[in-house]
């Protein structure tokens, strides 16, 4: 930190007060006519100061006090104080017996460098974007979704192409079956967890993404890129994100560096398209010019080469490994720049795409398959926490209390068995809340269970989030059959 000297010849120094010292590192002497000069024709005072003056201590040194022009802030710079000011620069921390110090009597206050260089967290993140929802200068409008089951997708692309579409709006989903009676609401959870569910399975296994099912890359569909199929995608990504439903976990590493604009290596193993992998494959494999050159004049290659204009000469191996480079990062990244940039302009819908690039690793979360494992019962148990229980007591409690008993074994079987019975507990959830997975602000309000005499199979309300159980269904076999096959044959089961 600079110690400012008293430049002016209107102020004297009195000779009783010992003269200041500058301290650096473990040096602390009396600097010598020529360094005192130096320091003098470098540390000038600064033009926003206006007053100084010298105030003397008790201990016996000196303190030079500032006051400013533009700013209420007083700085003081004082000796022989241990106390620091938490960030200070490197060069601050040279003068070991300085330190800034904000007057108390001051209104203004300095911030905390640690609170403005903390990175937000996922939840911050998602209020925050939430919070641009259901603004009041779009009052009750609200954005319409009719949606048949069989092609979720047509319904949803003509909704958010509509001249009157607005993200921010309430959404009013309605289902529409075989004979055309609608169901839904307007912006309940239920159906509209269930249209975002079952987009993002739609995009996830469409045309536009090709790898493994659970770690996409780009492809490049020329119909999807003229139709803005990319930029649709993009655009139901980020309402489902913000509006509460699942998260796109399906994107690969590569594919989601690209997006936040990560510099990226491609690698072999990027490749889908075999046949272009096997060339590639065998020119990295040579091991001698003439392989090399007998290589490059197969009519793949030289194709790619000629599009991508990777016309680097290859002289020696080194050279080989810069061409192989080159065409993976064209084959994986560069033929897919127009439809990532359609991607990317669809997921700056309700600024998801700014927040994304200011903090990616946050994001990471949202995007990337990094588990494999499904929703455990014990989950399952914790989110269905609320049921409504008869009187404590009665008959019914009792049968109620048993039911309760089945249902949660009903749980441990399906945790087990999965492939067996052909239902996951992820389907289970979807059956009663729309969504297949907890979504990232977690559901609201809770997933809670009810009872009914009504019938042999379970009831569900997608938008109370209320699964009812049967209760004239025993011994438990019965009850797990009857259950798999109520949730199995509803009307939104398998479809995507």
């Amino acid at each position: 930190m600079l110690t400012w000297p008293a430049p002016s010849p209107c102020i004297q120094p009195d000779p009783t007060i010992p003269s200041m010292i500058l301290c650096c590192g473990d040096v602390e002497q009396n600097p010598g006519p020529d360094f005192k000069r130096e320091i003098q024709q470098n540390t000038r005072d600064p033009p926003e100061y206006q007053e100084h003056h010298q105030i003397p201590s008790n201990s016996g040194t000196s303190t030079v006090v500032f006051e400013t022009r533009n700013v209420r802030n007083k700085l003081s710079l004082s000796r022989n104080n241990s106390r620091r000011i938490p960030g200070s620069t490197p060069y601050v921390s040279l003068f070991s017996d300085e330190y800034i110090q904000l007057d108390s009597d001051s209104g203004d206050e300095l911030p905390d460098p640690a609170e403005s260089s903390r990175i937000p967290n996922l939840c911050e993140e998602l209020v925050t974007l939430k919070s641009k929802l259901h603004v009041a200068d779009d009052g009750n409008k609200i954005t319409k979704f009719n949606i048949n089951r069989h092609d979720v997708m047509d319904g949803a692309r003509r909704a958010i192409n509509r001249k009157s579409f607005c993200p921010r709006r309430k959404m009013s989903v309605k289902f529409t079956d075989d004979i055309g009676s609608p169901e839904g609401a307007v912006d309940e959870g239920g159906p509209k967890r269930e249209l975002l569910r079952l987009l993002l399975k739609n995009i996830q296994f469409s045309n536009i993404f090709e790898g493994q099912e659970t770690h996409r890359l780009l492809s490049l569909n020329p119909n999807a890129l003229s139709s803005g199929a990319y930029k649709d995608a993009g655009t139901i990504i980020a309402m489902s994100i913000v509006h509460g439903g699942p998260a796109p976990k399906f994107f690969n590493q590569l594919l989601f560096d690209m997006m936040v604009g990560r510099k990226v290596h491609p690698t072999l193993e990027d490749v889908q398209d075999i046949d272009m992998k096997g060339k590639i494959k065998k020119l990295k494999d040579c091991t001698n010019l003439e392989d090399i050159d007998l290589n490059l004049s197969s009519a793949g290659l030289s194709t790619i080469m000629n599009i991508s204009g990777s016309g680097r000469p290859v002289r020696n191996l080194e050279d080989r490994d810069f061409l192989v480079q080159d065409l993976l990062h064209f084959v994986v990244v560069g033929r897919v720049t127009e439809a990532l940039s359609q991607l990317t302009l669809g997921l700056k819908t309700l600024g998801l795409y700014d927040r994304m690039k200011e903090n990616p690793a946050v994001f990471e979360e949202v995007f990337l398959n990094n588990s494999n494992a499904e929703i455990a019962a014990a989950t399952m148990e914790a989110i269905f926490v609320d049921i409504t229980f008869s009187l404590a007591g009665s008959n019914r409690r009792k049968t109620e209390e048993k039911i309760v008993g089945f249902w949660r074994d009903f749980l441990l079987d399906i945790e087990e068995n999965s492939t067996e019975l052909e239902l996951n507990l992820s389907e289970v959830l979807a059956f009663t809340t729309g969504a297949d997975s907890v979504p990232l602000l977690g559901f609201d309000p809770s997933p809670s269970i009810t009872f009914t005499e009504c019938g042999r199979f379970p009831r569900a309300n997608t938008c109370a989030m209320e699964i009812a159980l049967p209760l004239n269904v025993t011994p438990f076999e019965e009850f797990k059959e009857s259950m798999i096959f109520g949730i199995k044959n509803s009307p939104g089961f398998g479809k995507a």
